[in-house]
């Protein structure tokens, strides 16, 4: 079996069908359809997301269905893996679609060049605008540099949908149960075992920008502090085992727990909004010295680090000045006044830094 192509199903009836055929054409397309087995594991579906799964395989030989009783996304995909019996292993949101040439392009540097790994980017369906963007030319990473993936801000990340690996990459590694951000708690040890990945200069996975997905949500979920979690778990595994690197993961890492510092400013309505601030104040604080030079930390990712060290009510008090500047986007000379008068950090335009 050359392929496993697991598929991870929770309540996407909406989607599922066109996610599923998506990846049957660019098999076939590839003419690997004959040689892969996929894998849709549903996680205790409520809606008909199971229905359509149990059709689909009744019209595809390869296909295996399994369903599980809800468990989350790490508990599926680690039965996803422990079934799995291909070379390679391909993992495929169940709202998303591939584009006809995936596999074909996706598979041949594994095939005809050697690689461990391959990587795209990735674009949003129906707006077309990039999600994770490819590099102008194909990047290769060999060495301890196949760290960078996902390290890099301009790097094909975390995500493990447009990547395409060696089964072996994934040996001794499962998901962390009943946590978020699965990815990115586990993707730094499976490119610590690639000796060679490329990241194609291509768009190949179409991502549905969900609203109601765990990153997208309209309301603030006290899980979402999971990301800061993955990210300084990155950060301890690279300062131990490549420290050449440990400024970008510290950056990344300062990174995760500004983002996650602004979404709760802006989803959070409840009274844990105060506490969650606190506590990224308070990992701020033990971390970050404002002082210490590092490359890969933008001025103003620098400035609201600062901000939010400070505590609470500098933090929310920043936040409203910049949301306010952000509001007049339709005057752009009134908003470079404020900016000054604010004394807001210039917005980073820089590739290379958070």
């Amino acid at each position: 079996m050359e392929l496993s192509v697991i598929i991870a199903a929770y309540n996407t009836s909406k989607y599922i069908a066109d996610s599923l055929n998506s990846v049957v054409n660019s098999l076939k397309n590839a003419s690997l359809y004959d040689k892969t087995e996929i894998l849709v594991i549903d996680d205790g579906s409520s809606d008909q997301t199971a229905f359509i799964m149990d059709d689909f395989a009744k019209k595809n030989r390869n296909a295996f269905v399994i369903h599980k009783k809800n468990g989350g996304i790490s508990r599926t995909r680690n039965c996803g893996l422990a079934f799995a019996k291909g070379k390679i292993i391909s993992f495929v949101d169940s709202d998303d679609v591939l584009h006809p040439d995936y596999f074909a392009k996706m598979t041949a540097p594994i095939f005809n060049e050697g690689f461990d790994e391959v990587c795209c980017g990735m674009t949003i369906l129906n707006s077309g605008q990039p999600y994770i963007p490819h590099p102008k030319d194909r990047k290769i990473f060999s060495g301890d540099q196949t760290i960078l993936i996902c390290l890099e801000k301009d790097g094909a990340q975390d995500f493990l949908m447009n990547k395409l690996c060696k089964r072996e990459l994934f040996k001794d590694i499962t998901f962390p149960i009943d946590k978020t951000y699965e990815d990115t708690f586990v993707q730094h040890l499976v490119q610590s075992k690639s000796d060679k990945t490329v990241f194609l200069n291509e768009s190949l996975y179409l991502y549905r920008f969900n609203d109601t997905g765990i990153t997208h949500n309209n309301s603030f979920k006290e899980h979402m502090v999971d990301f800061v979690s993955a990210c300084e778990t990155q950060y301890d595994y690279v300062s131990s085992f490549y420290p050449q690197y440990s400024d970008i993961a510290f950056a990344k890492y300062i990174n995760a727990i500004r983002v996650v510092a602004w979404y709760t400013y802006r989803k959070n309505k409840t009274k844990s909004r105060k506490k969650t601030v606190k506590y990224l104040s308070s990992l701020i604080k033990q971390s970050f010295n404002v002082k210490s030079e590092n490359e890969f930390i933008s001025e103003k990712l620098r400035a609201e680090a600062i901000y939010l060290k400070k505590g609470y009510l500098s933090w929310n008090f920043y936040c409203k000045k910049a949301e306010f500047v952000k509001s007049q986007h339709n005057h752009p000379r009134l908003q470079t006044l404020l900016n000054k008068f604010f004394k807001l950090p210039p917005e980073n335009n820089d590739v290379k830094k958070y």
